[in-house]
């Protein structure tokens, strides 16, 4: 017995050391084969010398597909993302020229409002307090985004929570006075959850929060709720899959990777209520799982009408944070290695869905609604990530096959 374990153990080891070299390889072409990186990753990139973060940022055009291109496209970004932390992450009590003169510091009572400063900051607070409150709810059973980031704060930068605890920032209300006069009231914001250190270093939770914010001001102030389960996946996989060349700009590539991830269509509209209509919105991407549901598991699709259950209930939150916080962080990373390589990356998540259904299909039809609505809205982790994908690739396969079908029938 004891031979038999280790020899399939040892068979094991040089499968994993037999990926990566041919991972390896791809990855170091002079020009990559894109197709033939896609279809490796499909498979699960091995844990293994930084080859995951590295495949990531091509698969999402972060890293162009000439080598010889990458360190002058690494330079460009990263200097601009630093442009970005300078001209984004400021204080506005010490760089405003209007700090030490202004006699209205909302400028409520300005012509030029609009162009004031203070307003700004305390607009842009608004969405930053919201931010603040979501880092802190980043994957709880993992200690990692309270440790303290292997980098010190960016010189000269001030920390974004400050802003927003209970100590430093007081929101600002202008109301009427009975005489119609404007008058300021003070109102203190709630404390944050977790502390922050403040000798320079700062944690991990902090960093995302950065990025966040940056995003959203380049996004006129578009941060919705979830956006911080997906960026916290990037940054988790980009700082402990970096080499030592790599570290200190785990979060400038991180920033860049989630703005291309967020500029899927298919993805980015499922954060907004106006384009719930569209093709691409959240709307049309749960019908398109009710309606694979229905073609590739009737019975289930059937009871699940009956009891009302809709797929708004439990796939939202799936389909839109692309599983970051229902399944466990190392099944997301492996996920998203099949979900990356996708050539249709929604259409991949919604099979994903039904095969995840699939799954827990003899619970279901045992069970009501209460039973399944509790089963699915804490979805079990203990199924195995590669059946799961396996199941979700066979859907993919009969729904390709069915398309040419229809396509021959109209012909």
């Amino acid at each position: 017995l004891g031979g038999t374990w280790g020899n399939s153990t040892c068979s094991a080891m040089a499968r994993t050391q037999a990926r990566v070299a041919e991972l390896t390889a791809i990855l170091q072409a002079d020009a990559i084969d894109l197709k033939k990186l896609e279809a490796f990753c499909d498979a699960g990139i091995p844990d293994q010398q930084q080859l995951r973060s590295l495949a990531w940022k091509i698969l999402l055009g972060y890293l162009p597909l000439r080598r010889c291109d990458w360190e002058s496209s690494l330079a460009k970004s990263r200097a601009q993302y630093q442009a970005f932390i300078k001209e984004f992450i400021v204080d506005v009590h010490k760089d405003s020229h209007e700090a030490d003169s202004i006699v209205d510091p909302l400028g409520a009572l300005s012509v030029e409002a609009g162009k004031s400063t203070w307003e700004t900051f305390f607009k842009d607070n608004e969405i930053l307090e919201q931010i603040d409150k979501d880092v802190h709810r980043l994957c709880p059973e993992f200690a990692f985004y309270k440790e303290t980031a292997p980098l010190p704060r960016p010189q000269g930068i001030h920390a974004l929570h400050d802003r927003v605890s209970r100590e430093n920032l007081e929101a600002a209300v202008v109301s009427d006075t009975r005489s119609g006069i404007p008058a300021l009231k003070r109102k203190q914001s709630s404390s944050s959850e977790c502390s922050a250190v403040d000798d320079g270093s700062e944690k991990h939770w902090e960093v995302v929060e950065r990025i966040l914010f940056i995003y959203a001001k380049l996004n006129a102030r578009s941060y919705i709720q979830g956006m911080n389960e997906i960026l916290g996946v990037l940054y988790y996989v980009f700082v402990l899959d970096a080499s030592a060349e790599w570290l200190p700009h785990a979060e400038a590539d991180a920033f860049y990777c989630f703005v291309a991830l967020m500029s899927t269509p298919a993805l980015r509209e499922c954060f907004f209520k106006n384009v719930d209509d569209t093709t691409a919105g959240i709307g049309s991407q749960l019908s398109n799982l009710t309606r694979k549901l229905n073609n590739h598991d009737p019975k289930v699709g059937a009871l699940l009408d009956e009891q009302q259950l809709r797929p708004q209930y439990y796939a939202f939150r799936w389909v839109t944070l692309l599983f970051s916080q229902d399944l466990s962080l190392p099944d997301v990373i492996r996920l998203w290695d099949s979900i990356l390589s996708a050539e249709n990356r929604m259409d991949f998540v919604q099979n994903m869905c039904v095969s995840m259904l699939y799954a827990v299909r003899d619970k279901l039809l045992a069970g009501d609604f209460a039973h399944n609505m509790k089963l699915l809205q804490s979805y079990p982790r203990y199924f195995d990530m590669f059946e799961l994908i396996s199941k979700a690739r066979d859907i993919q396969e009969q729904e390709e096959h069915l398309r040419r079908h229809e396509a021959f029938l109209r012909a």
